[in-house]
């Protein structure tokens, strides 16, 4: 998840995702802010779940993503908005094409 001043988003978000019905010790969460003065990594560092934070020191936009696929060890990856809430399921049901078929490079999400 990048994050520039999201703050009043950061909490819902990290909350949605730590109700995730996945096994969590599978999971990595990771976080890239983007020079944020208002206090969002304090947010993220506070989440009741295991978060990697990465700070930038300025503005990279959504080059953040790729910031944080570097720093993981999965063998998937699933980006998420700041101010997104994802449903508990939405990681399982996103992962299911990939184990239907050895075809599949990505998938998306509808809304």
């Amino acid at each position: 998840m990048v994050n520039l001043h999201g703050k009043e988003y950061l909490g819902d978000c990290l909350r949605s995702v730590s109700h995730l019905n996945y096994l969590w010790h599978k999971l990595e969460v990771i976080t890239v802010d983007n020079g944020s003065q208002e206090g969002s990594q304090v947010r993220v560092q506070h989440n009741p779940r295991q978060v990697k934070l990465i700070q930038n020191k300025r503005y990279i936009g959504f080059q953040g993503h790729q910031s944080a696929r570097s720093e993981s060890q999965g063998e998937y990856a699933a980006f998420v908005n700041k101010d997104m809430k994802v449903e508990p399921d939405c990681l399982v049901e996103l992962l299911v094409p990939f184990v239907n078929s050895l075809d599949v490079a990505w998938v998306g999400q509808g809304l």
